[in-house]
């Protein structure tokens, strides 16, 4: 039986960034009897919509051009293409290196409900931390793990991303985690597959810092109960950690991103 699996990648004002990611997936080898992949690029270009499919290689590619700026909407975008299989939120900045695609077969086979795994090139403690084993979601994992991984899952109709979520949206980060809370149940956690997101950086700027941590508040105020308890959590989190370093002011723009960002301030 052949696996169905559709990237939906959005890309705004970088240039071809994305042609490498494209050249890093026909780069690698599987077997197109066992996997088909549908490449869905939205791109917001701030011009009017065009759109484009076409083989290139072994993967069909859809060109999508959009004048709605924001992650979330595109991907709402790439959703309405989809017709069945799976589907998987990819960066336009990542690479996938080779051998990927024959492990996210043998995985799909084992795991009909979809996994998850690494999309970034370090550990960054308190919250970039994974598991080194096989790991099921539960609730609270879905939390802790959906801040920087990346999931395949199945498509079901009528999926669709929060608008107010994501760049550069003011709420700009967080869409992956509010997706996860509301669709995924049964997934597990893969560590033998990562992949390289290219141009992360380990240090972010404080207005990154601050977006980042309004998304996350956000999303807390979004799902209640247990979101207020996991935003408490998460500030006991970050105020040890960023104390310790005596490192201030990185903890300020954290705690202030998340309180504004729980009570819709910003």
């Amino acid at each position: 039986m052949i696996i169905t699996l559709n990237i939906i990648c959005t890309t705004f004002a970088r240039g071809n960034i994305h042609k490498r990611l494209l050249k890093s997936i026909l780069n690698d080898s599987f077997n197109p009897l066992k996997l088909k992949i549908n490449f869905i690029l939205i791109d917001q270009n701030k011009r009017d919509a065009y759109f484009e499919n076409k083989k290139y290689g072994k993967i069909n590619l859809e060109i999508i051009g959009s004048s709605q700026i924001g992650i979330s909407s595109s991907r709402n975008i790439g959703l309405k293409r989809v017709k069945k299989g799976y589907v998987w939120f990819l960066d336009d900045d990542c690479i996938v290196p080779k051998g990927t695609f024959n492990k996210i077969i043998y995985y799909l086979n084992q795991n009909k409900h979809g996994f998850s795994f690494v999309a970034e090139n370090f550990e960054n403690k308190p919250f970039r931390v994974w598991p080194k084993k096989k790991h099921s979601y539960n609730f609270l994992s879905t939390w802790y793990l959906s801040f920087t991984i990346n999931s395949i899952f199945p498509y079901k109709k009528g999926m669709f991303c929060d608008l107010d979520l994501g760049q550069p949206l003011k709420y700009g980060s967080c869409e992956d985690l509010d997706f996860s809370i509301r669709y995924f149940k049964k997934l597990v956690f893969i560590p033998e597959i990562l992949i390289i997101h290219k141009d992360i950086k380990k240090s972010m700027s404080y207005e990154k810092i601050f977006k980042y941590a309004s998304g996350f508040g956000y999303v807390c105020r979004k799902h209640m109960p247990i979101g207020l308890a996991i935003l408490f959590f998460s500030c006991l989190v970050i105020a040890k950690h960023l104390i310790d370093d005596f490192d201030l002011r990185r903890f300020y723009y954290a705690l202030k991103g998340r309180l504004l960002g729980f009570f819709r301030l910003c």
